[in-house]
């Protein structure tokens, strides 16, 4: 009789699991069309005499997508160059809604990500290199100065797109009203040492076993050079950072909105959302380009003819402050500003939004105001 009702229960678990399928899987197909309904409607009224627009354009020989958002044309173009490598913030773009009465603000998928990754060969992301994207964004940057008729435009990079950032800064100043760079990277190998050592010190101070066994058996991380240091050290190491570095602002529930309205943005369909997965899983795959990134170093150039911003979350684990901050004091530029979220991690522009957007208009006012800057370099 026992086993009879256990059979039972199983057989109604089952078939529960079944109708939910079916009910939930609907239900959010035709929630997410709602939303991306409500959202469409709302950029149409507040967009009416600006421009919005997503396409794809010929960059590297290659189609690439960029969103273009803003109220009113007459304003300065802000680029957007993501982290990852191989992500995008295309989904995220909601985080800019309020900086578009400032800015036009453009998203771009880079080589690799998201909606280009999908419209190209999927080999094209085991050849990329750091020159290759360098190459890439300077055509990205041309084009739009082209199509909108601007002699300069503002650059932002986070993270990874901070290399790539910073790297036109010290290039094509000439470009550029000025760079903001968020998670700025600088040098990977100091980087990676000093949260190597960070989480670890974290593990002992925990008394976590688990944590200290697994940390200490990564002995790429002891060495000066980081030599040896491979993709899997590299995916550990971030693991425990994330678990054991409990320092992220966002509440649950903010995060389950900005998760939610993510997956409802115009611009992405479910399929981009498995392509924007993939690509950055394929591209960390690649050792020639994995090799590169982890030997990124910016130290030696900090004399720059175009104003330079940081902004550093003060419990960023995955570009450490300290290292950026030593680097900020050493730059020689027409002005430069660091700006310290204090309840910031690496994505500060989701943790202290109000305050990333307050700075942000700040750095439009003064930079537009050419007076206001030393032109010597």
């Amino acid at each position: 009789m026992l086993n009879l009702i256990k059979k039972m229960l199983k057989c109604a678990s089952a078939v529960i699991l079944v109708l939910s399928f079916f009910v939930l899987v609907p239900f959010f197909l035709v929630y997410r069309k709602f939303l991306q309904y409500k959202i469409i409607e709302g950029r149409n009224e507040r967009l009416s005499k600006g421009i919005n627009e997503l396409k794809s354009v010929k960059i590297g020989d290659i189609q690439q997508w960029i969103s273009v958002r803003g109220e009113n044309k007459k304003n300065p173009l802000l680029l957007i160059i993501s982290g990852g490598p191989g992500f995008s913030m295309m989904p995220f773009s909601f985080i800019f809604n309020s900086l578009e009465s400032n800015f036009t603000i453009i998203q771009w998928d880079q080589r690799g990500a998201g909606k280009t990754y999908r419209a190209n060969e999927k080999s094209i992301s085991q050849s990329i290199t750091i020159n290759q994207m360098h190459a890439d964004t300077l055509e990205i940057v041309n084009y739009l100065r082209n199509q909108f008729k601007k002699e300069k435009i503002f650059i932002l990079g986070h993270s990874w797109g901070s290399v790539l950032g910073l790297k036109l800064a010290q290039d094509y100043p000439e470009l550029i009203y000025g760079y903001i760079g968020i998670g700025q990277l600088i040098h990977t190998k100091i980087n990676e040492k000093i949260g190597y050592d960070n989480v670890l010190k974290i593990a002992y101070e925990n008394s976590n076993k688990r944590a200290i066994k697994s940390l200490e058996k990564l002995n790429s991380f002891k060495k000066a050079d980081l030599t040896n240091l491979t993709m899997k050290d590299f995916s550990v190491l971030r693991k425990w950072q994330f678990q054991l570095n409990n320092v992220v602002a966002i509440k649950k529930f903010d995060l389950l909105i900005i998760i939610r309205n993510a997956f409802c943005v115009p611009e992405y369909s479910l399929l981009d959302y498995f392509y924007l997965i993939r690509g950055t899983l394929n591209l960390l795959k690649s050792k020639k380009f994995f090799d590169e990134i982890l030997n990124i170093n910016l130290e030696n150039k900090t004399s720059y003819c175009t104003p330079i911003y940081i902004f550093s979350g003060k419990n960023d684990f995955v570009t450490n402050p300290l290292p950026i901050y030593e680097y900020f004091k050493k730059i020689v530029a027409p002005h430069k500003e660091y700006v310290c979220f204090e309840e910031s991690g690496h994505n500060l522009f989701f943790e202290e939004t109000d305050k990333f957007v307050e700075s942000l208009c700040s750095v439009k006012q003064v930079l537009i105001m050419p007076s206001k800057i030393d032109e010597t370099c």
